[in-house]
C-alpha cells in the first residue's frame, strides 16, 4: 500500500469499495452523513466543534502522518469498526441537524 503524502491527498478517498471506508483530510461532515468513519490529520481549527462532537461519539481518529498507515489498516482488518464508527458518526449529524438553523437564528438576533 502507497500512501500519498497529506499535502497531495484529496479530501476525500474510497479505501475499499464494499463498505466504503472514507478518509478526510479536511471535511470531516460528509463521510459522518454517508455513516462513514473518519480519520482526520491534527490540524483542525476551523472545525473544533464537529471534531469534538464526533470524538466524543467515537466516531473520529485523530492522527499524525507517521500513525496515518496504521489507523487506515486498522479500519481496513476491522469490518466492524467501519460500520460502528460510521453509524456512530451518522447519529451525531442526525442530532447536530439542527444547527444551521440554530446559528441563522442567532445572527438574526443581532440584525
Amino acid at each position: 500500500v502507497v500512501f500519498p503524502t497529506l499535502k497531495n491527498t484529496p479530501h476525500v478517498i474510497t479505501i475499499k469499495n464494499s463498505r466504503l471506508l472514507i478518509l478526510t483530510i479536511y471535511r470531516n461532515i460528509t463521510p459522518a452523513y454517508f455513516s462513514k468513519p473518519i480519520i482526520m490529520g491534527p490540524y483542525y481549527s476551523s472545525c473544533k466543534d464537529s471534531v469534538a462532537a464526533l470524538s466524543s461519539a467515537g466516531a473520529i481518529q485523530i492522527v499524525d502522518r507517521e500513525h496515518l498507515p496504521g489507523a487506515i489498516l486498522d479500519l481496513y482488518e476491522n469490518p466492524q469498526k467501519i460500520i460502528e464508527m460510521g453509524m456512530k458518526a451518522k447519529k451525531v449529524i442526525e442530532q447536530n441537524g439542527d444547527a444551521l438553523e440554530k446559528n441563522l437564528q442567532m445572527i438574526q438576533r443581532f440584525l
